[in-house]
């Protein structure tokens, strides 16, 4: 990707690109030199696979929006459906046999993967996709005018896929799942049901329609003594009464490794609160915390790693499960501004491209799909993570991104030739 970039990329924004990798790679070798001089080789060959697996994202969304100027490369929407598609359906076929592994202590299914959390992220990103993809005006058509065969296909092929996604979102057992999916149907309905009354386009009626019964579908699956309602009826009331209702200090993870207990929070029942709905996240990483604010001025700028040194305090070999604080922590400020500034960049320029035909892209389904699947990624990375931080996840986040602005361009486009032909008539 870097190679691509630095000598064979010929498209626009070729020096700032340049530039970006430049002072990446100088943050980078900082990073090393500093964890090196106070930890020694184990401890930066600790922090090499992680700085990857970080890094790995920003780099490659510059490479596909690279691709994308120069080429016109986009990645199509049916390998992203059929990809959610073979997710889901190892869930539910693991679940069948009974060989899932399990999430939450036994009470949800993450099939065949071992991080939960990665495959929920996964589910919410791409679920809106397979939603949209099997209601688009192409499939509308096929059913209406295709064979008697080619329309008992397209049929089945969509519901067995859209239940799949249901499934998951459910069996996952996790409240990000559950409420990811919910929140894209109930934007879709009253998507749809506008459109229905500005347009009267049977599509939109068809959309409608399809809308309700997902909703209903996902209710019902949730009703059934699903996973995710155990959760929810069941782990979480505890874990409130534990960690919300009792007046003893909301309980934290604890490294026997770890030098020094950290310091009690100013324990108040709005930060109670979110510890509980975040599953203990602020709690479990308060150590990592209060090392990088014990921290001199070079590890705030350059961050504090994931291996422990020996002049520090506190234990940071634990799990940060929330991405942007994360990187904070681990890669200090150079490194979120290095690790945000692509996609922020990128959205930005989406959004902004959206605004010169913005009504063509709120009536675009494809694009407010996309939008969403961007905006729910972002905040599931910054709530839950496993998002950004996690290659297997964060490509779905980069093609996302891409095909926003592309969309957006696309739109603007339309919007402008149809002015022009509209003066020169």
């Amino acid at each position: 990707m870097g190679v691509y970039l630095l000598f064979f990329y010929k498209g626009p924004k070729k020096k700032l690109v340049v530039v970006y990798l430049v002072a990446l790679c100088a943050y980078v070798l900082l990073q090393f030199v500093l964890l090196l001089a106070y930890g020694g080789m184990g401890v930066l060959f600790e922090n090499v696979k992680e700085t990857v697996k970080v890094f790995y994202f920003p780099c490659v969304l510059l490479a596909f929006w690279a691709l994308y100027r120069q080429y016109g490369y986009l990645v199509s929407e049916k390998p992203m459906v059929q990809i959610a598609v073979f997710y889901t359906l190892t869930i539910f076929i693991s679940f069948v046999t009974n060989t899932s592994f399990q999430s939450y202590t036994g009470n949800g299914y993450c099939g065949w993967f071992y991080a939960a959390n990665e495959v929920s992220a996964i589910t919410i990103i791409l679920s809106p996709l397979v939603f949209y993809h099997y209601t688009s005006r192409d499939v509308f058509d096929a059913l209406k005018t295709g064979g008697a065969k080619k329309r008992a296909l397209l049929l089945a092929f969509g519901v067995v896929s859209v239940l799949l996604m249901l499934f998951a979102s459910v069996y996952l057992a996790t409240k990000a799942a559950l409420l990811g999916v919910a929140t894209y149907l109930l934007c879709f309905f009253v998507w749809s049901v506008f459109r229905l009354e500005i347009t009267r386009d049977k599509l939109y009626l068809f959309r409608m329609i399809a809308a309700v019964l997902l909703i209903a579908a996902l209710a019902g699956l949730y009703l059934a003594s699903s996973p995710v309602k155990k959760h929810l009826t069941e782990r979480m009331p505890w874990f409130h009464h534990v960690q919300v209702d009792q007046t003893t200090t909301v309980p934290t993870t604890v490294d026997t490794n770890q030098t020094t207990a950290p310091p009690p929070v100013h324990d108040t029942h709005a930060y109670r609160v979110a510890n509980w709905l975040l599953s203990s996240r602020l709690s479990n990483s308060r150590s990592v915390l209060f090392q990088y604010l014990d921290s001199g001025p070079a590890f705030k700028l350059l961050g504090i790693g994931y291996a422990n040194l020996p002049q520090y305090a506190y234990n940071v070999a634990i799990a940060v499960e929330m991405d942007f604080i994360a990187v904070f922590y681990r890669h200090g400020i150079v490194g979120l501004l290095l690790f945000v500034a692509p996609f922020f960049a990128l959205l930005a320029t989406a959004i902004r491209r959206s605004f010169r035909s913005l009504k063509a892209c709120l009536a675009s389904l494809a694009w407010c799909t996309c939008l969403y699947q961007v905006m729910i990624g972002f905040a599931v990375g910054f709530l839950t993570g496993h998002t950004f931080v996690a290659p297997a996840v964060s490509i779905y986040i980069v093609i996302m991104t891409i095909r926003l602005l592309a969309i957006s361009e696309r739109l603007t486009q339309d919007v402008q030739k149809g002015k022009q032909a509209q003066e020169n008539a």
